[in-house]
């Protein structure tokens, strides 16, 4: 529902200005569920730049991705990683 969405975009938001700055890239490699829709709209109005990560087009383009904007952070899963066949170490 809308008003669950709103719930999750604000508790997002909330920890994203505990981590994140302002204006800040923010790599998102998550399924595609409702709550990432919470995230993206919780990074957008708390000031931060989504930008989703397709774990299908490999390690090397995903570091691109992030090293062409200067992305420090990345919000994904233990869960999602496990059933893309990735590992923390992956991401660098």
């Amino acid at each position: 529902s809308y008003s669950k969405l709103l719930k999750i975009a604000n508790a997002v938001g909330i920890t994203l200005n505990r981590h994140t700055k302002e204006g800040e890239a923010l790599g998102l490699m998550l399924p595609n569920v409702i709550a990432t829709l919470g995230v993206i709209l919780g990074a957008t109005k708390e000031g931060r730049i989504p930008a989703m990560l397709n774990y299908t087009s490999g390690m090397k383009s995903i570091r691109a991705c992030t090293e062409s904007v200067n992305m420090k952070s990345v919000i994904t899963s233990r869960a999602f990683l496990e059933k893309a066949g990735l590992s923390l170490d992956d991401l660098g």
